[in-house]
């Protein structure tokens, strides 16, 4: 019996001064994965990734000519051409862009060659796409100068950025299924920067988090994935009978409740460096517009009260 001077904690109760009970809320322990403000800055790729190359083509050239390739809207490359060929062009801009990209993120981590008739971006990791645009000056009288810029490797996802459409944080992650030209039917992110040691959670506890699908008329199922690597992981799955269309929609697994399916040796979780999520479609060439993912987390369950 408590005593009105005394306090006594046990089993989630704590006594006051005045010798009443009060029942305390147990914190929830968990760990997060995604948030929705990433974008390729923290290790952030596509899933199933190749290295994304870009071609950039000049044409009618005349000596004089100023020929620019912009990241982000700043010039990385530019060069005015001193004879009258493709050929000096490229060989020109492919030159610049080494010299200068080391002083600007993004650029950096794109490597510059040139075959004499285009310059070939590709992006030093697979599964990171960028973006390139142009422009073509006249200096030689006849205005009639082009410089393109033409996707010649791609993945599978498309168009990830951040957009404001969100449940939880400020943004989520954005993306899109394309046709590209890895032969791919998933569509998503992932990252293998991770140093989370999970093994304090059980397996009764959750993996959660939310997405959203426009349209699942060619969705197969929605996979999360956790492992040391991307051949080493376990994998949890919402299948398409489960998925609602056009409405966020709530991830939740219990740890015990991975399938089958794992990759290599299966996940570590004392050593969890790997994670993706994806939308796994019927077919390669399937495409969709606007899929969200929104926080993506492990948490322990709450204890019954």
């Amino acid at each position: 019996m408590l005593n009105g001077n005394q306090s006594h904690s046990s089993s989630g109760a704590v006594g006051d001064q005045r010798g009443k009970v009060r029942n305390v809320c147990p914190v929830q322990d968990r760990e997060l994965i995604f948030d929705g403000g990433e974008l390729f800055n923290g290790g952030l790729r596509v899933v199933e990734g190749i290295a994304h190359v870009v071609n950039v083509t000049p044409a009618n050239v005349e000596e004089g000519d100023v020929f620019t390739i912009l990241y982000g809207g700043i010039a990385i490359a530019t060069f005015t051409a001193t004879a009258a060929t493709v050929k000096n062009v490229v060989e020109g801009l492919q030159a610049a862009w080494e010299a200068n990209k080391a002083s600007h993120p993004g650029p950096d981590a794109i490597t510059a060659t040139e075959d004499d008739t285009k310059v070939i971006l590709t992006a030093d990791e697979a599964g990171v796409p960028f973006t390139v645009t142009t422009s073509a000056v006249d200096g030689g009288g006849n205005d009639t100068q082009t410089l393109t810029a033409a996707v010649g490797a791609n993945n599978d996802t498309g168009n990830v950025t951040t957009d404001p459409t969100h449940i939880l944080g400020k943004t989520s992650i954005e993306f899109d299924k394309i046709d590209g030209s890895n032969g791919k039917k998933n569509a998503g992110v992932e990252r293998s920067d991770l140093k989370l040691d999970l093994s304090r959670f059980t397996a009764n506890d959750i993996i959660e988090g939310y997405i959203y699908i426009s349209d699942k008329t060619d969705v197969a199922k929605v996979i999360v994935r956790l492992g040391t690597d991307a051949t080493n992981y376990n994998q949890w799955e919402l299948s398409d009978g489960d998925i609602t269309q056009a409405t966020w929609q709530q991830f939740k697994k219990a740890l015990s409740a991975c399938v089958v399916t794992v990759g290599g040796n299966g996940w570590d979780p004392s050593d969890v460096q790997y994670a993706a999520v994806m939308v796994e479609f019927d077919a390669q060439d399937d495409t969709l517009a606007d899929m969200f993912l929104d926080h993506l987390m492990v948490r322990s369950v709450s204890p019954a009260s």
